[in-house]
Parts: C-alpha cells; sequence; structure tokens
C-alpha cells in the first residue's frame, strides 16, 4: 500500500546497507542500456530512511532521505523508528553516523524539544573546549541550509583580549 507523503514514517539505519540508486529516466540519455539505470549506494549507520510502502512483515521499504532516489528494502532489524521530532532534529545532524550518538542521548532530546528562543543553553564547542553559555534566538526551519531544526544562539562568551 503506497502512503501520502506526510503520513510515511521515517527510520534510523543501524547497520551498514547497500540500496539502488535509480536514475531518472525521463530525461534523453543517449547512452541508454540497463546498466545505467540503476548504481548500487552504500548506506552508513546513521542514515535517514522514508518509509514508501507500508508492510507488516519483518522488513520495509524505504527512501534514502540523504541521497536523491536511493531506495532499499531493510530488515526492521536493521533501522530504528524515528519520532516526527526525533526525524526533524536529527537531518541537519553531520557527519551522518553522530546521529547515532544523538538519538542514544534521551537526555539531550528531552531537552532538546523544550528549547523555545529565548532558552539558556550550553554550548558544547568541541574537543578540549570548555561548554559556554548562550541564548537561543532562533529554532527552526532555514530553508537555505536544508530540511531539519536549526537553532540560532548568541554565545554569552567574553572575548580575552
Amino acid at each position: 500500500m503506497s502512503l501520502e507523503r506526510g503520513k510515511r514514517r521515517k527510520f534510523l539505519l543501524l547497520e551498514e546497507c547497500y540500496g539502488k540508486k535509480i536514475l531518472d529516466d525521463n530525461r534523453p540519455n543517449p547512452l541508454y542500456n540497463k546498466n545505467t539505470l540503476e548504481t548500487e549506494v552504500q548506506l552508513v549507520p546513521g542514515s535517514l530512511l522514508q518509509e514508501i510502502k507500508s508492510d507488516q512483515g519483518s522488513s520495509v521499504c524505504v527512501q534514502s532521505l540523504d541521497h536523491d532516489n536511493v531506495y532499499m528494502l531493510c530488515n526492521n532489524s536493521d533501522v530504528h523508528e524515528l519520532t516526527p521530532f526525533e526525524a526533524e532534529v536529527l537531518v541537519p545532524v553531520s557527519p551522518v553516523r553522530d546521529r547515532l550518538h544523538v538519538l542514544s542521548d534521551e537526555q539531550w532530546l528531552k531537552e532538546a524539544a523544550m528549547i523555545v528562543e529565548g532558552s539558556n543553553v550550553n554550548v558544547d564547542l568541541g574537543a578540549d573546549l570548555d561548554p559556554v553559555e548562550g541564548i537561543v534566538r532562533y529554532c527552526g526551519i532555514v530553508p537555505e541550509l536544508g530540511k531539519g531544526i536549526f537553532y540560532g544562539i548568541e554565545l554569552l562568551v567574553m572575548s580575552a583580549a
């Protein structure tokens, strides 16, 4: 059964899998042959997937949200179904493998769900740097950056001049 676009379940890939990239066969292609229509693509753990066919069996038919025109059949044990919020907050996470770490941090997800403009937050700037305080100035979609929830944060640090 096909699903309406807004009602499709979203998943996070847990295991490395291979999908098929389907080339757009509506464009004229002078080099047309059957081998040019499909290419095998490796998807790494953390890849976002969207259901394209509902099935009650042990597998799910999905398309990649990280790569255009990549489709695959996954075992249910190779994917984790996401809530709509989890899917939106994971889209901008890069590199893709870091999505697994974010998803496993239940406390972070709970806190992220409560963040609104004006919220005070601590920002982790990476290795060997202490977290800094900040205020959320924007929370939402930024079309120029792609899909997903983005946070605009004003850092509250004094310059060490």
